[in-house]
């Protein structure tokens, strides 16, 4: 069995002496704020300042404001994330602690400007008054609140400000039957927000009581349609058969509400390809937070994952479209952005010649790290080799079998036995296969005119014909991509991996094998940002709700694996400084 993350143990002299210095204080060097969010970074001494000197090193970061914020991290990490509300200012410190004692950097003084009140709601219109309610976002000492005529001058603004414990205010002396332009604005600390803005008009005449019973039931209808939508996610949760590779299904998506209950301002095309989704969780908070997204039947998830659906849907593909390429797609739903997508290299200047199925995507250490791509058909498989070629590949991953389910999912596009095999200009020469219970890895060697290159194949063929594997398996996926990452770190070029799309499980893979990586330096993940990343990509990477959440079990799973390696590495250093 491959083992992933295990720490090598250590010993040292019985005779070495051991003792423990007071800790220097850090120095904070950068601090940033986006949504509601407060990164940290600091440095500790210098380069040569050795970060084991005390097994009880760790830090202890705090914000004090109104509301007092801590947070403790461990020793071999110096960035933090606070969750803090707008509108305040903060003394920001970072203290080193150790059994010997602490030292606490200098103070950091960050304002946070207030935030603009939400869900601005116009109620109880008169023919010369409007009352107007909001919520508060953040902190705030007290609102201001204008109502503008349209075309007019005419401003009416209340003579007094409103007081921070109330979030409903009656504007009166209106003119009848005309349009203002409202708006409500937080002040903290003497800053204004950005203002809140709400189109109203006053009534005409008296309103006619039959009017009111309408309007109740016209809101009674619209709240009686949403708690329909809502139940129909749910059902179509629990009853939806878990969705093939490349989707053998249609359903209809509704899109995610704001909190506000307004569609996301990005709704329309145009806003897509600049909408960037972002959710960062602190990994000591990650259980509690999985815990919340799984409430009704993973409601959250769902919510999430239809945001992630309205990602890169007005970026072209036009080179996928062209119909002597078509039918070198598996899917017709499938395809790459013409961005992103990787071309072959060709004597031939046909139109086309240079197409593949196959998009660049970002990796930990590269911008093009790895290569998404579909399972190779028949037809495509001679460029297939060519792409491995000419990129300088190394590593192929594959995560299906060539049959599932009496389906084809993929080409057998390598030598059966070891004789060698041309596919076009190119020789293909399997020179070693090793079948494991979950996967195999198989040792080609490829073969143009004069240049050779040595191909590591990685064939994980435990994932189930349908969803994800089990929870109780999240452990022999994270072995099979740490296995792969061991190897990458001595291989050139980008990493080739596909299924039989090249966007669901190859999603799945390329998120753990980033998350891995990224959980190793750091204490939080943005499991719906980098998903977001990707989708910007290649289209549909992580292509089912499912394996977005497969993704999430398997981050907490690391995120235990890491813990214990803490506690083992701690353990091991306080018998050696014992001994």
């Amino acid at each position: 069995m491959v083992t992933w993350g295990d720490p090598e143990l250590s010993c040292c002299d019985s005779s070495t002496i051991s003792f423990i210095t007071a800790p220097v204080a850090p120095e904070i060097t950068s601090v940033e704020y986006f949504n509601s969010l407060l990164y940290i970074s600091w440095t500790y001494g210098d380069d040569t300042t050795d970060l084991s000197h005390s097994r009880m090193l760790h830090w202890m970061v705090v914000a004090e404001g109104k509301k007092k914020i801590k947070k403790s991290v461990t020793r071999n990490v110096m960035t933090a994330i606070l969750s803090l509300p707008p509108g305040d200012i903060y003394n920001l410190s970072v203290t080193a602690c150790t059994e010997r004692g602490s030292n606490t950097s200098m103070l950091r003084l960050v304002k946070l400007e207030p935030a603009p009140p939400k869900s601005l709601f116009a109620v109880n219109k008169t023919q010369t008054s409007v009352t107007l309610l909001w919520v508060e976002d953040g902190i705030a000492d007290f609102f201001e609140v204008f109502c503008h005529q349209l075309g007019s001058s005419r401003e009416t603004k209340l003579q007094e400000p409103v007081s921070v414990s109330s979030h409903v205010v009656t504007i009166s002396s209106l003119l009848p039957a005309t349009a203002y332009n409202c708006s409500v604005t937080s002040f903290s600390h003497d800053s204004p927000s950005v203002p809140t803005f709400i189109a109203v008009s006053t009534m005409v005449t008296e309103v006619n009581p039959n009017v009111v019973v309408i309007s109740v039931l016209a809101i009674l209808s619209t709240l009686l349609i949403g708690l329909l939508l809502v139940t129909l996610i749910i059902l179509r949760k629990k009853h939806l058969q878990m969705a093939r590779e490349c989707g053998a299904g249609t359903f209809v998506n509704f899109a995610s509400l704001e909190r506000d209950g307004k569609l996301p301002y990005n709704w329309s095309k145009n806003g897509l390809k600049k909408r960037k989704l972002t959710n960062p969780v602190q990994l000591d908070d990650f259980d509690a937070y999985i815990k919340d997204m799984a409430k009704d039947s993973d409601y959250k998830f769902s919510l999430q994952f239809e945001e992630l659906k309205l990602i890169g849907l007005d970026i072209p593909h036009f080179a996928a479209d062209l119909p002597l390429n078509r039918c070198k797609n598996r899917y017709t739903n499938i395809l790459p952005y013409d961005f992103s997508r990787v071309r072959l290299v060709s004597m031939n200047e046909e139109e086309g010649a240079d197409y593949i199925n196959a998009n660049y995507i970002p990796g930990y250490n590269s911008p093009q790290e790895y290569i998404a791509t579909q399972g190779p058909l028949p037809e495509t498989r001679n460029d297939f080799w060519k792409m491995v070629l000419q990129q300088k590949s190394q590593i192929i991953v594959m995560l299906t079998q060539c049959n599932e389910k009496r389906r084809v999912k993929c080409d057998h596009y390598w030598p059966f036995t070891e004789e060698p095999i041309a596919y076009g200009d190119i020789t293909v020469e399997m020179l070693s296969e090793d079948e494991q219970d979950d996967w195999a890895c198989r040792h080609f060697r490829i073969n143009y005119a004069d240049e050779m290159q040595d191909v590591m194949h990685f064939n994980y063929t435990a994932w189930p014909d349908h969803g994800v594997p089990t929870a109780d398996a999240a452990e022999s996926i994270l072995q099979f991509v740490h296995m792969v990452r061991q190897q990458a770190t001595k291989s050139k070029g980008p990493m080739t991996v596909h299924c039989s799309a090249g966007v669901g499980r190859t999603g799945t893979f390329i998120a753990l094998d980033r998350l891995l990586q990224h959980i190793r330096d750091h204490e939080f993940v943005d499991i719906l940002g980098l998903v977001s990343e990707m989708r910007s990509y290649r289209m549909s990477m992580v292509q089912t709700e499912e394996q977005y959440i497969f993704i999430h079990q398997c981050v907490q799973l690391m995120w235990t694996k890491k813990k214990q390696q803490f506690c083992i590495s701690d353990v091991i250093y306080e018998n050696v400084s014992k001994s």
